[in-house]
């Protein structure tokens, strides 16, 4: 692991001082220094991700991953705030040589913007669930019908079979009194079959140095998120990632909150620390069921 205590201690030393860009700071200058050392293949990959940037995600691809590895492993730093400044201070400034002495774009140049919108499609599955079992209410267990519950049959036999006692033990339980239930075979639930209905919600984080127009955006004849590239084409912005929750239904679409092709939240501004360590690395993957 490479020592960076000098690092490390600047780091602890940073404020939130609107006067100190969040980016272009003297840490992550250092910092991507080293991982440039050490992946000269970088710029390279990040030309190659900046042709498509509008529509492949900068956090799952080469470039990223790499960054986060090397701050993982060789600088032993879990923080998310740590690597994605690292990463988005790499990705504003492609063309950086030497980042201990160049001049380069920081927080106070980008925007941060966000688009949250449904699906086209509603996906459709076949799916079970377990249930409590309505005749045993959950016990997995009835009472025996062939001993009257109590264990026993018969009451005046004077045989060796029963050495007098005027019983036997019944045959069907065992003298249990209790047998598993002939509905959910002593499980004490039951596999009911539903129709689940999945609508896509994407949250798509972008990254730019000009406003992006997302006003006006026409949800239903086109996808809201085509309308947006649309408005934007002149313009240059990265795709930092696409997180993909679902709301969800059962056995019927009604209950969905949301239409297909709805656009549900835009927000954009300068970014921040919030976004930073927050907004850029969040990824929900939950399921809203409604029942």
């Amino acid at each position: 692991m490479i020592k960076l205590t000098n690092i490390l201690n600047e780091m602890s030393e940073v404020n939130d001082d609107l006067k100190i860009d969040l980016l272009d700071t003297t840490v992550n200058r250092k910092i991507l220094s080293l991982i440039l050392k050490s992946h000269p293949e970088l710029p390279i990959k990040l030309k190659d991700y900046i042709r498509h940037s509008d529509t492949k995600q900068y956090r799952k691809e080469y470039v990223y991953r790499k960054i986060e590895d090397f701050i993982h492993t060789k600088l032993g730093i879990r923080d998310s705030e740590v690597v994605n400044g690292v990463a988005l201070f790499y990705l504003i400034n492609p063309l950086v040589g030497d980042p201990k002495t160049e001049e380069m774009y920081g927080a106070k140049d980008i925007y941060y913007s966000f688009i949250q919108f449904t699906g086209d499609e509603i996906d459709e599955f076949m799916d079970t669930d377990a249930e409590e079992c309505d005749e045993c209410v959950g016990y997995g267990y009835e009472d025996c019908d062939y001993c009257d519950e109590d264990g026993e049959e018969g009451d005046t036999l004077d045989c060796g079979i029963c050495n007098g006692s005027g019983v036997v033990e019944c045959d069907y339980c065992g003298g249990a009194a209790e047998v598993d239930c002939s509905n959910c075979d002593g499980h004490g639930t039951v596999d009911v079959e539903y129709t689940r209905y999945d609508l896509p919600i994407n949250t798509m984080r972008f990254i730019s140095f000009q406003k992006l127009d997302y006003h006006n955006l026409d949800e239903y004849k086109y996808t809201p998120i085509s309308d947006f590239h649309s408005k934007n084409e002149e313009k240059k912005y990265f795709l930092w990632v696409n997180d993909k929750e679902y709301e969800s239904a059962i056995n019927n679409t009604d209950d969905l909150v949301y239409d297909k092709n709805e656009l549900i939240e835009v927000q954009q501004n300068k970014i921040n620390s919030f976004d930073i360590k927050y907004g850029l690395w969040l990824n929900l993957k939950t399921y809203w069921m409604k029942v």
